[in-house]
């Protein structure tokens, strides 16, 4: 039952997600063309070896910026309301000069950003495929920019 559930979520992300260029996106869709100002680090020393997101330019102020999976999510299955609870949210941040550098829960390299879920074990829903960026805190999908993370994600650099 397990198997034909996971098969079910994985066949729903693969019909359900088109790439586009628009700027303004649903959550089931990503922008392949990834400004410049925005890189990914899998595993930055910054970070004690932890995912990195580096910001510049107009992202540098943005509201938050999550990783999202293939099942549109941001949290482990457990739920847990806090930030700290998920790997995928930011769990430090710093600026230094021009550029904001967010700090993630685990590495990109890590068995929890490839699809392992502590509680749960593997699932191919749980892989970290997505940055979504939220450039104000105001509701609108407009505010809101999805970029896809190269392929292997996500242990490929991004920039």
């Amino acid at each position: 039952m397990r198997l034909i559930k996971n098969l079910c979520f994985a066949l729903l992300a693969a019909v359900s997600i088109v790439p586009t260029t628009s700027h303004a996106l649903s959550s089931r869709q990503c922008n392949p063309e990834v400004p410049r100002t925005i890189k990914y680090r899998p595993s930055a020393p910054q970070c004690d070896g932890n995912a990195a997101i580096f910001l510049t330019g107009r992202f540098r102020r943005a509201f938050s910026v999550v990783f999202k999976k293939v099942d549109h999510n941001d949290r482990l299955a457990n739920n847990c309301p806090d930030a700290s609870c998920s790997p995928f949210k930011a769990q430090r941040q710093f600026v230094t000069g021009r550029t904001r550098t967010i700090c993630y829960g685990a590495a990109g390299t890590s068995p929890v950003f490839n699809g392992f879920d502590p509680d749960f074990g593997y699932n191919p829903t749980y892989v970290a495929k997505w940055i979504s960026i939220k450039l104000r805190n105001s509701g609108k999908i407009q505010d809101v920019e999805i970029y896809c993370l190269p392929k292997p994600y996500p242990k490929t650099p991004l920039n």
